[in-house]
């Protein structure tokens, strides 16, 4: 590598750059503070030709660091080349190291390099763990398995999606049947393959299943009768296979009590709860937030968003993704983006109370995952269909795709909709059928992805199709033996081309019956 000639510069937040400025790394105060730590700086490089590149967040700490003392403070010089080995430096996003990747090689080398940043060398990574400042501060949006995972793939160049391909396996459950869902996600596959459903009746027990997951993850029990298996590695998935679970369910009907969100990194896989529900003492173990709390939950969010260019460039993306909807598009809400501080608090809130409580639910999951989503979080999604009319659910469903396919992550839905799965191929669909305590996975027999909803509705629901509805009507007539041109004269020729080719099937059936039972009568 050759030689480098640059520096780094210490500037506050409003100070002009120089627009002749070669080769200089300035690094823009932040008066942001995590817990009351101030780390962070935002990067901007001017390189040999004099071309301005934002980097963006980074925040440095240091060794024995106190909340009294920030980080700019310690460095104690506006300019150096390199940072002593007290300092250790990591960048606040995927998308500052995709940045700083964009730079020509052996400068982005030597700005991590001199930096002491922590992904480019990994070795620090033990030495800092236990410093309460990286922990609490450099560690508040990332995740350790992140860092090791995909942020140091970026760093050496290498593939940023990883493929998954694990098991869900039950045995030995003393209320179910054994089971196994395989689940699949292949980089770069079109259409995606990192959104899955589990669809079937109500009742079927998907919710139950999707809790369990979540148990297996967090809990880790040792006599669990289920668990997640590797393909590739042929055992158990181990806590750092995931390094964030989230559970989205705005039911306040079903009996699953949440968890509290488990946010040390630290201590394994973080667990993060979307949703009507709050941990409580009441005797049912929760209590329900108020629409207030919801709007004031996801204002919160939002402002923790926008800390960070990269997630507030994910959030502009996913709320123009569902700009298809009309009311969505009325509202503008990327506006939002202007704004800080309590403006920005209260704006949003403002916008939420003239919502309907389906859009309330796209914009509060969509702002949420966004603000909780690192590599290789697993998102189980109950029933998203509960409160969203068919477009609105499609478009939820593609941001969530979009979101997952940045963040190398996989979303298991739990749905009774042919809309979810119109979103999704055959590959990632599983059918649940269940007759008492025997629970039945299989696929599709046709292909799922961008089929017309009627038709998915009668291969994933047949039985129940041919227990309601028209069918049941229809059936009911022919089972009075009344001819074709009877019942067509009964609902007044009223019955479409679909409904008259079941009706005669019906009586073709009925006729076949009545054959065989008088042949057999005639034998006897």
């Amino acid at each position: 590598m050759g030689e480098i000639k640059a520096e780094f510069r210490i500037i506050d937040r409003k100070t002009y750059i120089n627009s002749e400025a070669r080769n200089v790394i300035y690094l823009r105060k932040d008066s942001w503070n995590d817990y009351s730590y101030r780390t962070l700086f935002n990067m901007e490089v001017k390189d040999a030709d004099a071309v301005l590149h934002k980097i963006g967040g980074v925040k440095i700490g240091f060794f024995g660091q106190t909340t009294d003392i920030a980080s700019y403070e310690e460095i104690n010089s506006s300019n150096f080349t390199k940072l002593d080995d007290r300092f250790f430096a990591l960048g606040d996003s995927l998308e500052f190291y995709q940045n700083i990747m964009d730079l020509p090689d052996e400068l982005s080398s030597w700005i991590l390099t001199n930096i002491n940043d922590v992904v480019k060398n990994n070795r620090l990574i033990d030495k800092v763990l236990n410093e309460d400042v990286f922990k609490t501060s450099l560690l508040r949006s990332i995740n350790i398995n992140t860092l090791k995972g995909q942020f140091t793939r970026l760093v050496n160049h290498d593939v940023l999606l990883t493929k998954y391909d694990f098991d869900y396996i039950r045995k030995d459950h003393s209320s179910f049947n054994d089971l196994k869902l395989k689940f699949k996600v292949i980089p770069f596959s079109t259409p995606p393959t990192n959104i899955h459903t589990i669809i079937g009746r109500n009742g079927v027990g998907k919710t139950t299943l999707l809790n369990d997951m979540v148990s297996d993850v967090i809990l880790e029990k040792l006599d669990s009768p289920s668990h997640f298996y590797d393909n590739e590695q042929f055992d158990e998935i181990d806590k750092s296979y995931f390094s964030a679970v989230i559970s989205v369910s705005f039911s306040a009907f079903d009996p699953f009590i949440p968890m509290r969100d488990q946010e040390d990194p630290t201590k394994g896989t973080c667990y993060y709860y979307i949703g009507l529900k709050k941990v409580s003492s009441l005797a049912n173990g929760f209590s329900l937030r108020t629409d207030q709390e919801l709007r004031e939950m996801c204002a919160s969010s939002l402002e923790e968003c926008f800390l960070d260019q990269g997630r507030k460039d994910l959030w502009i993306s996913a709320i123009k993704s569902i700009e298809s909807d009309n009311n969505f598009a009325e509202l503008n809400l990327t506006r939002l983006s202007l704004l800080k501080g309590k403006k920005l608090k209260n704006e949003c809130i403002n916008l939420m109370r003239h919502m309907s409580s389906g859009h309330a639910i796209v914009f509060l999951t969509l702002t949420k995952l966004i603000e909780k989503t690192q590599e290789k979080t697993l998102v189980l999604f109950d029933e998203p269909e509960s409160h969203l009319h068919p477009p609105l659910l499609s478009a939820l469903i593609r941001a969530v795709s979009n979101l997952l396919v940045k963040r190398n992550g996989i979303a298991i839905i739990a749905t009774h909709s042919p809309v979810v799965i119109q979103e999704v191929p055959s590959s990632c669909t599983w059918i649940l059928t269940r007759y008492g305590n025997e629970m039945s996975p299989s696929r599709p027999e046709k292909e799922t992805f961008g089929e017309n909803v009627g038709l998915l509705t009668r291969d994933v629901f047949r039985l129940e199709v041919e227990r309601s509805g028209y069918h049941k009507l229809l059936k009911d007539s022919v089972d009075d033996g009344k001819s074709f041109e009877q019942i067509m004269s009964e609902y007044k020729f009223q019955i479409g081309a679909e409904g008259q080719a079941l009706l005669r099937s019906l009586i073709l059936v009925r006729d076949m019956g009545h054959h065989n039972k008088n042949n057999s009568d005639d034998e006897e």
